[in-house]
């Protein structure tokens, strides 16, 4: 059975260090975030982690402001 981990607010601080501290544990990760662009440079340096932990890192784009940015994603994700 996998874990799996949604996490807002995981493109600075600390949420960088939680998210890249689940992808190392081997947790399947899941962030929202507003910025594609710091979505894909935190993948970037998460997808060798999840390689080798066995975990994963994914992303949709997500603003939490807005109940129809958080619904479609939601479902698309299966989450």
């Amino acid at each position: 059975m996998s874990k799996n981990i949604f996490i807002t607010g995981a493109t600075s601080g600390f949420g960088i260090v939680v998210a890249k501290e689940l992808v190392s544990q081997g947790y399947v990760v899941l962030i929202a975030t507003r910025s594609q662009e710091k979505a894909k440079k935190l993948l970037n340096d998460l997808v060798p982690i999840a390689s080798k932990s066995g975990g994963s890192i994914d992303w949709i784009e997500c603003d939490l402001s807005s109940i129809k940015s958080i619904e479609e994603p939601s479902k698309k994700s299966g989450f």
